[in-house]
């Protein structure tokens, strides 16, 4: 079983939790970054909804304008995880460009989205 203390030294997925929310900061674009590394990083992150009291997931994407389809990918299967787990995933903090990028895939029907990550975590209460 995971715990929260495995996701210090992440360095794409950002990770902190709130009550029964695991909320989750990328730190940009995968661009730079390693993807063994993000792929460990997501792994631990999955275990984390498995294996403890989280079950509700809030992704801030308030640290970058753009995340492409690596990034949009990892909030997919955090997203399908929350739901097996009876939570479910919300986003927060958009920025234009992303919001418009959701809506052609399709993604803000399926997540609510938030002007703060403070709205979203009073929602999911």
């Amino acid at each position: 079983m995971a715990e929260l203390s495995e996701t210090r030294h992440n360095k794409v997925l950002l990770a902190k939790q709130k009550q029964s929310t695991l909320i989750v900061t990328p730190a940009g674009d995968t661009v730079g970054f390693n993807d063994g590394d993000l792929q460990s990083e997501l792994r631990v992150l999955m275990s984390l909804l498995d294996g403890t009291n989280l079950k509700n997931v809030a992704v801030d994407l308030g640290g970058a304008n753009y995340f492409g389809t690596v990034i949009i990918g990892c909030i997919t299967s955090l997203g399908q995880k929350a739901e097996e787990v009876g939570g479910q995933l919300i986003i927060c903090n958009s920025s234009e460009e992303m919001l418009g990028i959701m809506r052609v895939m399709h993604l803000g029907e399926r997540w609510p989205n938030f002007e703060t990550l403070r709205a979203g975590l009073k929602e999911l209460k």
